[in-house]
């Protein structure tokens, strides 16, 4: 600075010049501060200052009144931690709640299709209110006390005329004569020892009223296959099995368009079962041919509630720990039904009342002994039977695949000829029916004087 600054300061009512030239912006405002005097004689009430900052003392807020925050927005009610999934330990509760989409602090009703706070307190009161009982007993109920069928379920062969591989429709009233004779009062078509999948639409729907009418003369318990098509084609078949009225309906999966998980089926059998509301629907567990192993615990745990027809599952695989499982999921709600004649003898000592077995078509009586030996506690005469359907089925496995090889054995062990397998199927040739007749007649199930009919 090239000029000189000079300040006057009020000092006991004296002038006073100071002559000095600061060196910094910070000396400017250390040697030239006011004094104390000045601002006590340019004040008029000195107890409107204070020296000390310390002793200032805000006025009290004024208590908001309501549940509303500063921005006068309400409050949020809060519950606290302890009740989070409070439903999750009572065990009679699980199968009916699930958690909420909502968050931690609801759940969901799977019959009312609503969410509630959580609290042990709510979840009583929603229990036994009369929507929640209305909604989880009358629908269902209604459906399932059309299914009773309980015991031995037979999947029937679709015969075949072997010039030009034509159904052969005349055969179906002496097929359904035979099977009743034989004890067998649960009857499956269209599935997959039916060659469903190689059947057209009308033509399975044709096969369908067949049987509907055999079956009105027999009073067997007629269950019909849909599944294994485009979903438009097996909503036109769900249609056509209601209309005519028959015991049940079973489906595949979408083979296709294929589930990722539990939830993906759930919503392809929401779908079907929508196309037909009064008759009871089943779904058909068959990894080894769909390529489909989704858990059915988990699956048959969520579908409680969420379709009213549905009424249980054919569990066709030999993990017997899985299936067990499955039937203890609830008893009271579904039913299940092992498909493998393998484990048959294991799968009725576990619990399982209900069987389907392809080895009733030519072995009836072999697979009702099993049943009957198990309930009395026979187990010796259930293994032997159960060692012998074993040794049918490994000694036809040998000459053939699986399909061709047990309806060859069909064709020499019963009177029904229900002709050879649909292309692309290969048929079995005459050489190794042969060999399989050879099996046969070392276990002593057939003569050795008896002609085969293929």
């Amino acid at each position: 600075m090239e000029d000189v600054i000079e300040v006057y300061v009020r000092e006991n009512d004296v002038d006073t010049k100071i002559d000095s030239q600061p060196q910094t912006i910070k000396d400017l405002f250390t040697e030239f501060k006011p004094s104390n005097n000045l601002i006590k004689d340019d004040s008029d009430d000195e107890s409107d200052f204070r020296d000390d900052d310390d002793e200032f003392e805000p006025p009290p807020k004024q208590r908001r009144k309501g549940n509303k925050n500063e921005d006068g927005s309400p409050k949020k009610r809060m519950y606290l931690q302890k009740y989070r999934k409070e439903w999750e330990n009572i065990p009679a509760y699980r199968p009916w709640l699930s958690e909420s989409t909502l968050g931690n602090l609801y759940f969901y009703c799977k019959f009312c299709k609503n969410n509630n706070k959580c609290g042990r307190t709510e979840i009583d009161k929603h229990m036994t209110c009369r929507k929640h009982i209305r909604n989880s007993k009358v629908p269902q109920h209604r459906v399932q006390k059309k299914f009773t069928f309980r015991g031995l379920l037979c999947p029937v062969f679709t015969p075949f005329i072997r010039k030009d591989n034509d159904i052969n429709y005349s055969i179906i009233p002496e097929y359904a004569k035979y099977l009743l004779s034989c004890g067998v009062t649960g009857i499956l078509i269209n599935d997959v020892l039916g060659e469903g999948m190689s059947l057209t639409p009308a033509e399975r729907m044709k096969v369908t009223e067949e049987w509907v009418k055999a079956c009105e003369q027999t009073k067997q318990h007629l269950m019909v296959q849909v599944g294994g098509a485009p979903l438009k084609e097996v909503q036109e078949m769900v249609r056509h099995a209601e209309k005519k009225k028959v015991g049940s309906i079973l489906v595949l999966p979408d083979v296709y368009n294929k589930p990722k998980d539990h939830f993906d089926l759930m919503r392809y059998i929401k779908i079907v079962s929508d196309c037909a509301t009064t008759v009871p629907l089943l779904y058909h567990h068959y990894p080894s041919y769909t390529g489909i192993n989704i858990n059915m615990s988990k699956f048959l745990n969520d579908i409680l509630g969420e379709i009213d027809s549905f009424v249980g599952i054919i569990y066709n695989d030999n993990n017997l720990n899985d299936a067990v499982s499955a039937l203890q999921v609830n008893e009271d709600k579904f039913i299940v039904f092992m498909g493998s004649d393998e484990i048959m003898l294991g799968a009725l000592a576990c619990g399982f009342n209900s069987v389907l077995g392809s080895t009733l078509n030519f072995l009836p009586k072999v697979a009702q002994t099993i049943f009957d030996a198990i309930k009395i506690g026979n187990i010796r005469d259930a293994k032997k039977a159960q060692d012998l359907l074993k040794n049918v089925l490994e000694g036809a496995y040998r000459h053939g695949e699986c399909l061709p090889a047990i309806k060859t054995v069909m064709n020499l062990l019963t009177p029904i000829n229900v002709g050879p397998v649909r292309e692309p199927l290969v048929p079995i040739w005459q050489d190794k029916v042969a060999k399989i007749k050879s099996e046969l007649q070392l276990l002593k199930l057939m003569p050795a004087n008896k002609i085969s009919k293929e």
